[in-house]
């Protein structure tokens, strides 16, 4: 078994992520580190930047601002970083024309779209940048957007593409000074170098290697050491690629030598390429040696785990170890599955980002059409909400009155009601309610009555929390002869009793208290919650509270 030049592909473009992290960490001389020291350096820096907007210190007000990013991108913080002070970051370093950090913040920034899957956010980013600066003669800028552009086409594995935006970019940023430019460039170097190579450019990827050398002599003085590992690590990479292993294998034995001052991450990346050149020297024992304990002492994505595991099986296959080959199979059976839904997932990111890259093409040529589609959409859907309000209008007065009248028959009703019980206390003392008017027996009857008279005394419906134990107590019955009355009486439960009750209160309230809201009224009736009100109100009455308070207005009005 032996590794494609597809396999090492993908091997190459996770080197180059990992050892870009690398220079990140050297550039700046901040790595990552704990979180009680993270948020002692935010705050001073906060402090910092606080006490120079306070002096209207700009410059030193854009350094402080640059330092919260830097120690934000170097400790995995970026997303927090992003969506509270990006924006205002970016404008004030626009403002004030401090366009070296504005572009630094800026190229981070769509770094980490990149990351997250977001390509296709951060090429349309950048080629609005990139169109600003140009407009606005401005080299720095339109360098450095097309290096975003490029390495967006590279995540997207578009190479051929990426090598173009990365040229274009390389010319602008060596006429800048090292100073705005320096360590965006060594990236599009790196970027350019293996984007060459995975394009199928040798000749190309190995002259960039020497153009890369010779601005670090160039720059010498400002020059990380992590940014000649990357150099290193790099060259020992496309020279295995290209069959010069001797000389590979000098670059990425000093690459992980030096690499050991600059964390496990840059080691893993050093390592995991001398596998990789071991393997293709046929140094078996060496290449499973290292790659045993990588495996063992390393974090790893499934991709970087999965290269590790095929490794393993060539060295398996070439040796004849059946056991290194019986394990290798065990992991890879375990890993194939995951790795290919991994897999789909990109590809399927990729046509999606396509699909988007070429609606939005189509968007633009069709805003005119979209817009007019639009306008007119709306006026229909406003002509439509305009005859619904109207019919919903007519229906709720209609419903309005409806009620009005009913309320008006209620209180006809127990005004004879009450001159019935007058006449006959004044014969022969009998019930409250005439036995014939209501259903139910007399004793029924009579604890509705009792239990209608007990809600009404102090507002006692108010109360939501009604005690029933005291309710019976008062009434003098128990649950069962209680709940049965209420039922036979008024065909409600005991709670819809209650409910409808403290119903009529809040409609009385909604139609002569304007000045209290809704949610006030339904705490004044006893509602636990002004969604209940709302819900029970709707069921009743066939309109919201709103809705009938503004009838009720309009009645007054009349």
């Amino acid at each position: 078994m032996t590794l494609s030049k597809h396999s090492l592909s993908k091997a190459l473009f996770l080197f180059c992520l990992l050892t870009h992290t690398v220079i990140a960490i050297s550039a700046a001389q901040i790595g990552k580190t704990a979180d009680a020291t993270v948020k002692e350096q935010l705050n001073e820096w906060t402090e910092k930047k606080k006490t120079a907007h306070a002096q209207k210190d700009a410059e030193a007000e854009g350094y402080a601002r640059k330092k919260i990013l830097i120690i934000c991108h170097n400790n995995l913080l970026w997303d927090e970083y992003q969506q509270q002070a990006l924006d205002d970051d970016m404008a004030f370093w626009s403002k004030n024309h401090q366009w070296g950090n504005y572009y630094s913040a800026f190229y981070s920034a769509m770094g980490a779209y990149i990351r997250n899957d977001q390509a296709n956010i951060a090429i349309e980013k950048a080629k609005f940048e990139s169109d600003k600066a140009r407009a606005q003669h401005k080299p720095l800028g339109e360098g450095i957007a097309l290096a975003v552009i490029g390495l967006a086409y590279e995540a997207e594995q578009r190479f051929d593409e990426a090598v173009k935006m990365h040229q274009e970019a390389t010319k602008l940023l060596e006429k800048e000074s090292y100073q705005d430019a320096g360590l965006v460039l060594l990236l599009v170097y790196s970027h350019l170098s293996m984007n060459l190579i995975n394009s199928g450019d040798e000749a190309g990827a190995i002259q960039m290697l020497h153009e890369w050398n010779r601005y670090l002599d160039t720059h010498s003085k400002n020059i990380k050491e992590g940014h000649w590992i990357d150099w290193l690590l790099t060259s020992g990479i496309i020279y295995t690629h290209t069959g010069d292993l001797s000389l590979a294998e000098g670059y990425l034995v000093e690459a992980a030598e030096r690499a050991v001052k600059m964390g496990s991450g840059a080691v893993m990346s050093a390592q995991t390429a001398l596998v990789e050149l071991y393997v293709k020297q046929h140094k078996y024992d060496k290449a499973l040696l290292l790659s045993d304990s990588i495996l063992i002492g390393c974090q790893m994505s499934p991709h970087a785990y999965m290269l590790h595991q095929q490794y393993r099986a060539t060295i398996a296959d070439s040796t004849g170890n059946a056991v290194l080959g019986a394990a290798v199979y065990k992991e890879l059976y375990h890993l194939a599955d995951s790795v290919k839904r991994v897999e789909i997932a990109e590809q399927l990111d990729e046509v999606r980002t396509r699909y988007e890259v070429d609606k939005m093409a189509m968007q633009q040529k069709s805003t005119c059409n979209y817009l007019i589609f639009a306008v007119t959409a709306f006026l229909l859907v406003l002509v439509g909400w305009f005859s619904h309000s109207q019919q919903m209008r007519k229906k709720n007065r209609a419903l309005f009155q409806q009620i009005q009248e009913q309320d008006r028959l209620t209180k006809e009703h127990r005004k004879m009601v009450q001159h019935y019980q007058d006449s006959e206390e004044a014969t022969d003392n009998s019930s409250n309610l005439p036995a014939e008017d209501l259903p139910g027996d007399d004793r029924q009857q009579r604890w509705v009555t009792c239990l209608h008279n007990f809600l009404l005394l102090n507002n006692n419906f108010a109360n939501p929390e009604i005690d029933r134990e005291d309710l019976l107590a008062e009434l003098g019955t128990n649950k069962t002869y209680l709940f049965e009355a209420v039922k036979t009486v008024t065909g409600k439960t005991l709670q819809e009793y209650i409910n409808s009750i403290r119903l009529e209160e809040a409609k009385t309230l909604l139609a002569n208290q304007p000045r209290l809201t809704a949610e006030a009224i339904a705490g004044a009736c006893g509602f636990n919650t002004s969604r209940t009100f709302y819900r029970l109100f709707r069921e009743r009455y066939n309109m919201s509270p709103a809705e009938y308070r503004h009838l009720a207005a309009e009645q007054a009005t009349r």
